[in-house]
Order: structure tokens, then sequence, then C-alpha cells
């Protein structure tokens, strides 16, 4: 529903009665077309085309200041407060007629929200007529008792009355100050007398049923007394509105329909009236004759926050979410207090999977005193979405306080007594609660389903997501639900068709488009995957998460690095309060070795986003990368008192703290970290490495055995019992501890410090029965075969490293470091593959510029040297111009005899700081040459 809000001074008064009168009567002192144009236009109260008549006439002449005055009071009869203050100014700068121009001025001024500017100029200014000095003083008393100044608001209205005892405005004042006394009865009163002495009056009419309505309840009196107002004058479109209002409300659309007739044939082309016809489009669904209707007074008057609130709501039961979310924020800033479309644009943000900023539009209402329950059970679903539990349980616990009697918390408490532990008896409250539902309400199914799922009964959960569909058969969501059943069931086949389905049914829906295009990637057509999100994107071109999933599979597919930065700027530069998309643009910088960029990237995220946790964390990386230590740990420290209950920022904190050689301080952050959380792996791994290396083994092994009671099914801790024990070189302390760790967890990585071990004993005999062993009962453990590869290459042993590897390409054939090892292996050994091994690799992971360089070298070793050139400066260009690759250039181009150009690049590679592979031989090559 559309409520009617109106601004402060309108609220109290209800219109500027006496300025439309002054003002025409001073209008009809001239002539000329445009000005009786405008006039018969605001005579027939078509607004917008007297605001036309009276700007031509304007053009025409400057300076006809009635007619700015005019319209100026146009302007306002719109809305456009801010616009209406302008002309009006410029009236009353020009002198005309101050007691017909000032309380006209003074209304506009109150309806901009600046009471204090209306006291400061008008509240000594003295009037010339006492209609005039009653209308200033009743505006002059709005502005006191908005600025809380009741006795002054009082006196202000004492002196209206004193010079005009039936002064409408003032008399409507005075019964607002009665009723906000708790004295409905009396501001009634006062109406109802009003209203004997002028049974014309519309505004009182208008006020009379506010104080009936709103106060005593009685919506068929107030009803009753608007149907009188538009007897009285048929074009009072704003009782028009407030009837067609109580329609909506009252879900009678065929009363909205007599009322908009009604007021179509008062004034056809009124503001008031398109705006009806808008709000009546929208009720019955038909969007674009609503936008069509609302489009003109967008155009007449874009800073009505009524105006953009509907227009949100247009656009988005039309599914332009871009337009929604534009027209409903700024409408929100105008109308902060606005319930509903509050409620709607956190619904638009998580369709657009976007729930961090669902929860901020929240926000305000879930700290009401008490909150609103329907945005407490919003909040809870978002926490849901997010794998939030706890937070999902509490929330829905305080909806069921606010509303007990709700189905929807009902299911929710059934829900969370399932979360709980609690079984079948639930299970049938939930069933049953299902049935009893609205045949569009699926709370029930949702929460039944996420139950069956947690008890890993699947038939179950696919039956609760059939009972979704079949309530809902034009919604996407039940259709992506089914998708995760099928997957947990292998079904790859029904779970594409069930996102297919879901696609159909709604274009536009994000998480749908991702997980098809996931399955495009795996069978390697990336192009498929990117264009899953074309109409997404065709119908709200900044959908961010879309944007930044498109750069995602671009990258995957081999796009050049230069594309993939650019599309990231220009999401920010789109969505410049994304974080995601700023830390996206500063992470893909540092991948490209690009980090000067990176930290201005960083930086400017910082600048855009100062509380930001995020934005925080990325900047201390892109600091520690550039080696601003000092710059990481302000970062970091600005991070922890951006999430000051959270274990990770102080751990980082840490990190950036021994890079500096700050090790006591480092000791400190870890400590504060286990504070926060005492069992926070990264934390407890990095303090107990800290205490070996400062000769504290003791200190760590306590440590290692405090792990190994908060996880006493994990091997982690004995793990790091194995690695103090043999740091001590207590072999067969730490024998015991790999073999307990092993116990728990078949790790490649412990079985490789066991091997490990029995070398460094000195049991070389062991070692080789172990290797043999293990390899027999764990053929497939790359992690081990792994370091097996690893120590053959570094020993020399390039034939048994070939051997290991060929292994490894075979179980995990797109492991592209494998392939890039394969082919150093042959390379090693003058043996023919390597050209094809690190093709291999290139094709996996085309934009590692190392391997490149690998291709680079088995191409110069098969005599490709211009081959072997190009791939190399690929490989530099990749890479952002590190000089290591640079330096690999140098020697293609002497082999391939290009001394000069060889000389060049050594030449430049001298000025070079710091260290990289072959600096040590720049000095000699040059030499040579």
């Amino acid at each position: 529903m559309i409520r009617q809000p109106v601004s402060p001074s309108q609220r109290l008064l209800g219109g500027t009665a006496l300025a439309v009168a002054l003002l025409l009567a001073a209008c009809s002192k001239t002539s000329g077309d445009d000005y009786d144009l405008a006039k018969d236009s605001m005579a027939k109260a078509e607004t917008p085309t007297a605001i036309i008549h009276l700007k031509a006439a304007l053009q025409k002449d400057p300076s006809r200041w009635e007619a700015r005055a005019l319209l100026g009071y146009a302007l306002m009869r719109t809305g456009d407060a801010a616009g209406a203050t302008v002309e009006l100014e410029k009236a009353y700068a020009a002198q005309f007629n101050p007691d017909e121009v000032v309380p006209a001025l003074a209304t506009a001024i109150l309806q901009t929200g600046k009471p204090k500017v209306v006291v400061e100029r008008f509240a000594k200014l003295k009037m010339q007529t006492p209609a005039a000095t009653a209308a200033l003083q009743a505006s002059l008393g709005i502005a006191y008792w908005q600025l809380g100044e009741k006795a002054e608001a009082e006196a202000a209205v004492a002196r209206a009355l004193e010079a005009a005892p039936v002064q409408s405005n003032a008399l409507m004042l005075k019964a607002n100050i009665a009723a906000s006394k708790g004295d409905i009865d009396g501001a009634i009163e006062l109406m109802n007398w009003l209203l004997q002495r002028n049974p014309k009056d519309l505004q009182a009419m208008l006020l009379l049923s506010q104080f009936q309505r709103n106060g005593k309840g009685d919506a068929a009196a107030a009803e009753k007394t608007l149907l009188h107002a538009v007897e009285v004058e048929p074009r009072f479109l704003e009782a028009q509105k407030s009837l067609l209002v109580y329609r909506l409300e009252a879900n009678d659309v065929e009363g909205m329909k007599k009322r908009l007739a009604e007021a179509r044939k008062a004034a056809p082309k009124h503001s008031t009236t398109l705006y009806m016809t808008a709000l009546t489009a929208f009720t019955e669904g038909d969007m674009p004759r609503a936008r069509e209707a609302l489009q003109p007074l967008l155009k007449v008057n874009n800073s009505s926050g009524q105006l953009q609130l509907l227009a949100g709501l247009i656009e988005f039961n039309a599914n332009s979410l871009l337009k929604a979310e534009t027209h409903l924020t700024k409408g929100l800033q105008l109308l902060p207090e606005e319930t509903q479309p509050r409620l709607i644009l956190a619904d638009l943000y998580m369709r657009r999977d976007q729930p961090e900023k669902a929860l901020n539009v929240l926000a305000p209402l879930l700290e009401q005193k008490p909150p609103l329950a329907e945005a407490v059970g919003a909040a809870a679903d978002i926490y849901m979405h997010m794998g939030d539990m706890t937070r999902a349980e509490a929330l829905y616990v305080t909806a069921a306080r606010l509303a007990p009697e709700s189905s929807r918390t009902k299911v929710a408490l059934a829900a969370a007594r399932l979360a709980r532990g609690a079984g079948e008896s639930e299970l049938r409250e939930l069933e049953s609660l299902g049935r009893l539902s609205k045949p569009t309400d699926v709370f029930a199914e949702m929460a039944l389903f996420n139950a069956r799922l947690r008890l890993k009964d699947l038939d179950g959960a696919m039956k609760a997501a059939d009972a979704m569909t079949q309530k809902q058969p034009n919604k996407a969501a039940p259709w992506v639900l089914k998708t995760g059943i099928y997957e947990l069931k292998s079904d790859a086949t029904n779970a594409k068709a069930s996102l297919e389905r879901a696609l159909q049914l709604d274009p536009l829906h994000f998480r749908a488009a991702l997980r098809l295009a996931a399955y495009d990637a795996l069978a390697g057509n990336y192009d498929a995957a990117v264009k899953r999100f074309d109409n997404l994107l065709k119908s709200d071109a900044n959908h961010t998460p879309a944007r930044l999933a498109v750069v995602d599979f671009k990258r995957r597919a081999g796009a050049k690095p230069e594309e993939l930065v650019n599309l990231l700027e220009a999401t920010v530069r789109d969505d410049p309060s994304n974080a995601v998309a700023r830390v996206k643009l500063v992470e893909e910088l540092m991948r490209q070795d690009q980090t000067a960029k990176a930290l201005d990237a960083a930086q400017a995220a910082a600048a855009a986003l100062p509380n930001d946790p995020r934005v925080y964390g990325m900047l201390g990386e892109a600091q520690m990368r550039s080696g601003n230590v000092e710059l990481a740990i302000g970062s970091f420290g600005k991070l922890s008192n951006l999430s000051p209950k959270e274990p990770y920022p102080p751990f980082r904190l840490a990190e950036a703290q021994l890079s500096a050689g700050q090790q006591k301080a480092a000791m400190a952050s870890l400590r504060h970290s286990l504070e926060l959380q005492p069992n926070y792996l990264a934390s407890q791994r990095a303090l107990t490495a800290i205490m070996l290396r400062s000769g504290d083994a003791a200190g760590a092994l306590k440590l290692a055995r405090t792990i190994q009671s908060q996880r006493p099914k994990e091997d982690i801790g004995f793990l790091l019992e194995g690695d103090i024990e043999s740091s001590r070189k207590n072999w067969s302390g730490a024998g015991a501890a790999y073999r307990n760790a092993l116990d728990r967890r078949a790790s490649g990585e412990v079985a490789s410090k066991l091997y490990q071990l029995q070398i460094n004993a000195g049991n070389a005999a062991a070692a080789a029965q172990f290797e043999s062993s293990w390899r027999k009962t764990h053929p497939n453990d790359v992690q081990f075969i792994s370091y097996l590869g690893e120590q053959a290459m570094t020993a020399g042993r390039y034939g048994d490293a070939e051997a290991l590897l060929r292994e490894i390409v075979k179980l995990v054939p797109g492991r592209a470091n494998a392939w890039s090892s394969l082919a150093y292996c042959l390379l090693e050994q003058k043996k023919p593959g390597a050209q094809e091994a690190a093709g291999k690799a290139l094709q996996i992971a085309p934009q590692d510029p190392n391997h490149h360089q690998m291709l680079a070298q088995a191409l110069a070793a098969d005599g490709s040297l211009p081959k072997a050139i190009a791939s190399q400066r690929e490989a530099i260009r990749l890479s952002g111009g590190r000089p290591n690759f640079r330096f690999g250039l140098a020697k293609l181009l002497l082999q391939s005899g290009d001394k000069a150009a060889a000389k060049a690049e050594l030449l430049s590679l001298t000025s070079i700081k710091e260290a990289f592979a072959g600096k040590e031989q720049l000095a000699s090559l040059l030499q040579g040459l």
C-alpha cells in the first residue's frame, strides 16, 4: 500500500488557500494570451499546463513578476516547494506586492523543511492588510511549532486570529495544537466551528477527516467528510486522492476506479489525477499504464518522495530492478519514515544477491522501539540465506514475540526448534502449517525443505520443493532449490534442467544464471558461461554481482589482463559504494603484479568507503605487497577497530608486525586474537611458529596440546606437536605425534613429514619402507607424490622426478604446475616432449607468465627462437614487466644473435635495485658484449 506522506506544513494546514486567492487575483490584473491561458488552466486545476504557459510567458518577459509569483504557487501545488521558493524569491526581490508574495513564500520555505529560515526572515516583518498579516502569522506559528517553540507558536496563532478571527490556516494550526495535546474532540469541534462559518473551506474538511480517521479511528466519518468535500468541489483532488487511498486500503478496486473516474471528469490533466491513475493502474497490475501516467509528474517534480516511491514500486513489479533501486533509494532519502518501500528495497537487494545492502536498508526499522515485526522477519530470512542460523533463530524468536498470532512466526519457531535438534513432531507441525497457509505462502514449505535437508532426507526435501512449485508455479526460487537436491544426488542432467526452468520463469535470477554458468565452465565452454548473464545485464546494466561474475569467467577463458582490469574499473566507476567490486579490482591488479596500481585502487577504496573492513583488509594487503609495512600495520589496526570482535584482523596485524620485525607486538596481537576466539587456528599456528623461532619449544608444545584438546578428532594439533619435536630433533616423539595425526586423517602432508623425519634421523631404509607402504595403501595421494617429485628435482634426479610427475598429470590432468615441472625435467634430460608439456600447462593456465616462460625455454631448445622470444615477451606482458622475465628475454636475444637488443635489455636491468633471478650475471654478460 502507498501511504500519502505530506510535508510538515501540509500536515498542519493542508494547503495555502489564501495564497492562491491572492495570486490569482494579482494575475487578474494582467492581460495577455500566456497569462490568460495560465489562469484558465489554474482555474481548471490543470497545474502542469499552467506551468508550461507561465514559463513561456516568462521567456518572453522575465520581469512579469505577477506571472512569476503565480508560477511559484503553481509549482507549490505540484509539490515542488524548492522550485516554488526560487520563483517566489525572485518576485519578492523585485518587491512585487509583499502582501501577496510573502505568505506564499513563507509557506514554500516551510515545505522545504526550513522553519528556522521562516522565523529569521519574517518574524519582524509587518504586512499591510489583515488578511496577509493573519496568513504570515499562521506560517510563523507553524515554523515555531516545528522548532519546538510551543509558546511562540500559540502566540503567533493568537496574533493571526486577532487580525482575522476566521482565518482558516490559523484555526487549523490551533486545531493541530489541540490535537497534539490529546484534545482530539477539541480539534474536531474547532474544525466544525470553522466549517459552520465557512461551509466551503475544503482544507478544513480535509483536516477534519484526518482527525476523525487518525485521532478517533472513525474511518466512516472521515470518508463521509471527504465525500461532502468533493460534493462541494468535485475538483478538490486532495480529497479525491484520500478517498482513493481509503478504497485501496479496503482492497476495493472498483471503488478506486470510481474515484479515479470522478477525478478525471473534474480535472483530467491535473497532477493529482495522473497520480491517482498511476496508483490505480499499479494496484491492477498494469505497470506500463502506471509508468505512463507517472512519467509526466516525475518530469515536473523529480524531488517528490511520494512520486519516487510509487515509481520504484512500479519498476520493481515490472522487473526493472535498476530503475526500481534508483527511485526507491531517492524516495527513502526524501521520506525516510516510510516502511513498505524499505521492505521492498530490501527484497530487491536480495533478488540482486546483495544481502548486506538488504540488511542496511532494514536497519532503521530494526532500530525502532519496538522494531517492526515484518522487518525482523525479513532480516531473519536474510541471515538464514547467508547461513547464519544463530542470528536467524534469534530474530525469528523476536518476531514471534512481536506478532504472536502470525502464521509465518509460528513456522519460524517450529523451524528454530528443529534447528536445535527437535524431531518428527516439529516436522509434522510444519507440514500442517503448510497445508493451512495461504495458497501462495511457501514459508512453511521452505522451513520444511531446510529441515529435511539438514536431516539428509533428500526425498523429503524434494517433496517440500515440489509443494513450493505447485504453490508458486511462476516463481524461479523453488526450481533453484530443487537443483541443490539433484546435485546432492549427483544428477547433473536434472540439476541443469531445473536451473534452465528457473531462468525461463525469471530471466533476471542471478543465482540460477551463475550456477548454469558454472556448469558451462566445467565443460570448458566459457563463452556460454559469459552469455548466461546477457539478459540480466540488458535489463540491469549495473548489476554488480553479474558484472563481477562475467569478469571471473572471462579470466578463466583466458581474456587479456587489461580487459579484466578495464571491466573491473568500469564496475567500480558505476557502483563506487560496492566494496566487493573494489576488492576484486585490487586483487586483479595484484594478481597481475601491478603493485603500484593496486595500491592506488586500494587507497581510493578506503577514501570512498572509510568504514568498510573488507576495504582495509585489502589496503593492508596491497601495502604489504608494495613494501609499505608500517602503513600496512596502520591499516590492519583500523581493520581491528572496525571489527573489534573478529579474530582475523589481529591475526593479519600480527603478520604485518612480524614483517616489520616487531615480534613482541605480533605475539600480543595473536594472543588478542585468541582471546576473541580461543580456537582460532590461524593465530594458534602463527603463535606456535613464533615460539619455536624464539626457542620457546615448551610454550609451543603447550599450545599444540591445547589445540589437541580443542580438536581431538582432527590431525592439526598432533601435526604441530610433530613439527615441534622434530625441531628439537626428538625423532621418536615427532614420529609418534605424526602417526597420531595419520590415525585421525590420511593426510599426504603428514605422510610427507613422516617420510622426511626418517631421512633427517638418518634412517633411509625406514623412509624407503614407509614410502613403499604408503604408496601401496594410498596410490592416488597426489600430495605425497608431489612431495617426492620435489625432492627428486631438488636432488637433480630428473628421471625419478619425471616418473612421479607423469603419475600426477595422469591423476590430475588439470594441474598446470605439474605439466610445467614435467617440461623442465624433460629439458634437463634433453628428452623430447618438453614443448608439448609446456603447451599443456599454458592451455590450463594461460594467464600465468611462468608457463609462457617455460614454453619459451622449450621452443628455444627445439631451435624455434623467434617463437621462443614471442612467448617470453608475452610472459613479460602478463607479469607487468617483472625483471626476472626480462632477464630471460635478454638471454634468448643473445642466443638468437641479436646482441644490440640483448644489450639494451641488460642495461635497462642494471638500474633495478631489488634482487631478481639472474641479477648477479648482468655484469659478466654485458662484459662479454
